[in-house]
């Protein structure tokens, strides 16, 4: 199913949900502008967008072309305890809706559209909701480039230099048959027990996860754990339709895989031609899950409990949490809802994150991890992971860019 399918889906099933009352909205919780920004998914054509800028201010942007009171009496208003911390909003006008920044967007991604034909695909081409336009990066800028992009789209589009997204797997091919080793958290020495590597039931958020291809281990995280309780989401990238997912982890010093316990099978996989990179692993009946996810380093025994799930925004602050690289906070939404060449596919429904500070935010066998929001109620699920500028191998690339699905999109194809 595409996005844009998905989408529609989603938007019959919230609609009713997102009914509006009549509190003032001239200062909301983060909490709240989550909701908003899925609002204004569901409802394009009324809004343009919102994004959180420097100074922590939230800034809503609405369609010269619509109500706008009428807007602003649509959006939906969470009920918050007194205590919890608000932030001001800023009411904007823009020309363009977030509908017409969505089908400029569709347009740059088509191969054979005036741009497509002259540049040809970009390496990312997302939403900035913030100056109102579609951002395409290159990963090489030329007059053709930048008259393609003026002569077609106007001041709609910017365009940047930027590196190319890889897949942010682990795959490791060995020359022999690679050994499953069935080992419990309790009797291993081999990785510190009670953590991301080597888990046990119930299985935490965050936990590395591979298969066996014969001779080739291919790593990622789990990201979420839906509320049934029966799957367990990563990308769509990671594994193949009805492959056995195991918890665990490849071992680099013997060359064997140590499992804790066969988690499932692949259910459904969403994977390039404009859908998005997800999949569900149909859990075993013995297995056990929960909403608990890991903190810290990927050796770190510290978790938190409960983990919801909200629309991230533009200049949203989050954390990756991968199996390699660990939860890292200090990283910034800086464009959303973009379709990507990742690999060799084109994957659509996915936002972009840039490290506040360079530090590496993601890394090879991170694909599929959860990408997360703290605000006063908890955390939040903001996405999956699923690529990087992380270069061919491991240790390749500053891995200070990442794309992840966002949660609204995850949520509307499987169901969380």
């Amino acid at each position: 199913m595409s996005v844009v399918a998905a989408g529609l889906l989603c938007l019959a099933s919230t609609t009713t949900a997102l009914a509006a009352t009549g509190e003032s909205r001239d200062a909301i919780t983060v909490e709240q502008a989550g909701a908003w920004a899925a609002h204004i998914a569901d409802h394009p054509h009324d809004y343009s967008g919102l994004y959180r800028d420097a100074g922590g201010r939230f800034v809503l942007t609405v369609h010269a072309g619509r109500d706008r009171a009428a807007s602003l009496r649509g959006l939906p208003v969470a009920q918050t305890q007194a205590a919890q911390p608000r932030f001001p909003v800023t009411v904007q006008t823009r020309s363009r809706s977030y509908a017409e920044l969505t089908a400029v967007r569709d347009q740059i991604g088509n191969r054979h559209g005036a741009f497509g034909q002259t540049v040809g695909l970009p390496a990312v081409w997302a939403i900035d909701t913030e100056h109102n336009r579609i951002r395409v990066g290159l990963t090489e800028i030329t007059d053709a480039a930048r008259s393609a992009a003026a002569a077609t789209y106007g001041d709609a589009v910017e365009v940047y230099e930027t590196d190319p997204f890889t897949p942010a797997t682990k795959i490791t091919e060995r020359s022999e048959p690679v050994e499953i080793v069935d080992v419990s958290r309790s009797d291993s020495t081999l990785a510190p027990p009670g953590n991301r590597l080597l888990d046990g039931r119930p299985y935490f958020i965050g936990d590395r996860i591979l298969s066996v291809r014969g001779n080739v281990v291919v790593e990622c995280t789990s990201a979420y754990h839906t509320n049934d309780f029966w799957r367990v989401l990563t990308a769509g990238h990671c594994f193949n339709q009805d492959e056995q997912v195991y918890q665990g982890y490849f071992n680099q010093n013997d060359r064997r895989a140590y499992a804790t316990a066969s988690l499932g099978r692949v259910a459904s996989v969403q994977w390039g031609n404009d859908q998005i990179d997800g999949e569900e692993i149909r859990i075993h009946d013995e297995v056990e899950t929960t909403h608990t996810f890991w903190t810290g380093n990927v050796t770190s025994p510290t978790s938190a409990a409960r983990l919801g799930h909200s629309h991230a925004y533009q200049g949203e602050r989050v954390c990756s949490n991968g199996s390699v690289t660990g939860e890292v906070c200090g990283a910034r939404v800086t464009g959303v809802d973009g379709c990507y060449p990742v690999g060799d596919v084109r994957v659509c429904g996915l936002d972009v994150a840039q490290s506040d500070d360079g530090r590496r935010i993601v890394e090879h066998g991170d694909s599929g991890g959860p990408t997360i929001a703290y605000g006063t109620n908890g955390a939040s699920f903001k996405g999956i992971i699923s690529a990087g500028n992380v270069g061919p191998g491991p240790g390749d690339g500053p891995g200070d860019r990442m794309l992840f699905v966002d949660s609204w999109h995850v949520c509307c194809t499987f169901a969380c």
